[in-house]
């Protein structure tokens, strides 16, 4: 929203140089590649008022005689500034899509409360999902502007292209197992698994792993109550015998 503001305070003046324009904001961030650069030269050739609220003190607008007002107070000053506007262009933010919930459920991926989807991580997967195949860009992962937009829907497409060059996948080597000897079928290991890798069998009531998925966390290994769930290559006996070795 706020470089929105920014770009159409910049629109106003070129289309009506006299025009006197009013900037109210709770804070100002401008976050793209040369924002900042483009906010100072807004100031020096729009010169705007820029007039700083609270939360808890937002602007009131009336209409009187057919007249605009808009009543603010500006922390800054410390005191309430009444504006009589021929146009007031409101800011909305931008909210994720509603489907965001459902989908996050059928993909297995992450989203942040306000329904845009999340990276895997922000330094070093900034294009993937946790879920190997799925990837990110664009305005499902937070409001951005066109360039940076483009940038990461090149950067997700060549992420793409690369498994599909290659024509084939490698899976997690190290994955969980179950002991169907000792699976009781409760069903938390279904509940817990964040890649979706575990599915109760409805015939045997029994958990099933589906190796593609599963990328080895250990989630499901340390829920288990009956110690069914295991991590291959780190099983309970393997790691007690590690530690009597190192204790030897």
């Amino acid at each position: 929203g706020c470089s929105i503001s920014v770009k159409n305070a910049r629109l106003i003046k070129e289309l009506v140089p006299t025009a006197r324009l009013f900037l109210l904001y709770q804070d100002l961030r401008m976050f793209g590649k040369r924002d900042e650069e483009y906010f100072a030269a807004m100031q020096q050739q729009v010169r705007p008022m820029l007039i700083r609220y609270t939360a808890d003190q937002r602007p009131v607008v009336t209409v009187r005689n057919g007249n605009i007002f808009v009543t603010v107070l500006d922390i800054l000053l410390q005191q309430e500034v009444e504006i009589e506007a021929d146009l007031l262009v409101l800011t909305t933010a931008m909210k994720g899509d509603k489907d965001t919930p459902r989908l996050k459920q059928v993909l297995k991926i992450a989203a942040d409360g306000d329904d845009f989807y999340a990276e895997a991580h922000a330094k070093i997967r900034p294009l993937d999902f946790a879920t190997d195949g799925i990837y990110l860009c664009g305005a499902a992962h937070y409001p951005k502007n066109i360039p940076d937009t483009i940038a990461q829907a090149e950067g997700a497409a060549s992420r793409a292209a690369i498994p599909i060059m290659q024509g084939e996948v490698s899976v997690e080597p190290i994955i969980a197992t179950i002991d169907v000897e000792r699976c009781s079928g409760c069903g938390i290991c279904t509940t817990l698994c964040p890649y979706g890798a575990v599915a109760l069998d409805s015939t045997r009531q029994l958990a099933v792993v589906t190796d593609v998925l599963c990328k080895g966390c250990g989630t499901c290994v340390a829920a288990c109550p009956s110690g069914a769930s295991q991590q291959r290559n780190f099983t309970d006996q393997q790691i007690i015998a590690m530690i009597e070795a190192a204790w030897d």
